[in-house]
């Protein structure tokens, strides 16, 4: 009888203890998904030498309960070509409605890299680790995301300088600095169809075999960033043309070299007119 009674007691110590602690106020996970509740923006983009500043608001929704949260800790991590970064915490917010703001060198110190460092599809991606006052955390299920680009707007007309070698008997001699006028003309965003990539050298060249103006020599152009590349470019004699290079922001100037399947090499400055 002894033994029973002494049970009966721990039981009753033991039920007590739990009803002071469901009193005490401590959350359960149902409420602290609930007060994780929040409004956030999806994010954006950081155009290069157009983004000053991002900025996003955070907010709780209507269902949640503000008196739950100690406070929200937004998490940077940074996917990029030159550099990764995971899980660091760039700032804490303690109330809210708040307004996360970011300028520029504060992105770049996040992703540890300089501005000619970046790449595009370079990325910041913040999540939400919410922290209640009962000393526990719940991660919210929305991110915001900031993909890095480049402004394009190529298209126009240009004064190219050309030079270049090629393999065929009819034209041993290089060609250096020919001049032409080229025109860029846009097809989609950052996407240039050029009326001749080679800069004028192709009909310099093979008007012996047909070409009869620089415009049958056409090529595509592609515009990322400070680079440019040819694409999707077949030379009227049927072999594919590569090429990569250069743009410069401050004076517009394209500069690029490229080559064909028959071993044809050529370097193309382009200025604008």
């Amino acid at each position: 009888m002894k033994n029973i009674g002494f049970l009966t007691f721990i039981l009753a110590l033991m039920l007590g203890s739990s009803a002071c602690l469901e009193d005490s106020g401590e959350l359960s996970d149902v409420a602290t998904s609930e007060a994780a509740t929040l409004t956030i923006a999806p994010g954006g983009s950081f155009i290069r030498n157009v983004t000053t500043t991002v900025t996003f608001p955070v907010d709780f929704t209507e269902k949640s309960d503000p008196s739950l949260v100690e406070s929200i800790d937004v998490v940077l991590s940074f996917e990029g070509v030159n550099n990764t970064v995971s899980d660091v915490v760039v700032t804490s917010l303690t109330s809210l409605p708040a307004e996360v703001s970011f300028s520029v060198d504060e992105l770049l110190g996040q992703a540890g890299l300089t501005l000619d460092e970046l790449n595009a599809g370079d990325s910041w991606n913040y999540s939400y680790v919410l922290n209640n006052r009962a000393g526990t955390t719940w991660d919210v299920l929305q991110k915001t995301r900031y993909t890095f680009t480049c402004p394009s707007d190529l298209a126009g007309m240009y004064s190219a300088v050309s030079s270049g070698q090629s393999t065929d008997d009819c034209c041993t001699a290089p060609v250096v600095d020919f001049t032409a006028t080229v025109q860029l003309t846009e097809v989609r965003s950052g996407v240039y169809e050029i009326n001749d990539f080679s800069g004028g050298i192709y009909f310099e060249w093979y008007d012996v075999y047909g070409i009869t103006s620089p415009n049958d020599s056409p090529g595509m152009i592609e515009h990322i960033c400070g680079n440019v590349n040819i694409i999707d470019t077949t030379e009227p004699f049927g072999t594919a043309v590569s090429g990569t290079g250069t743009y410069d922001d401050a004076t517009g100037v394209i500069t690029y070299s490229w080559g064909n399947g028959y071993g044809d090499t050529g370097t193309v400055t382009l200025t604008p007119l």
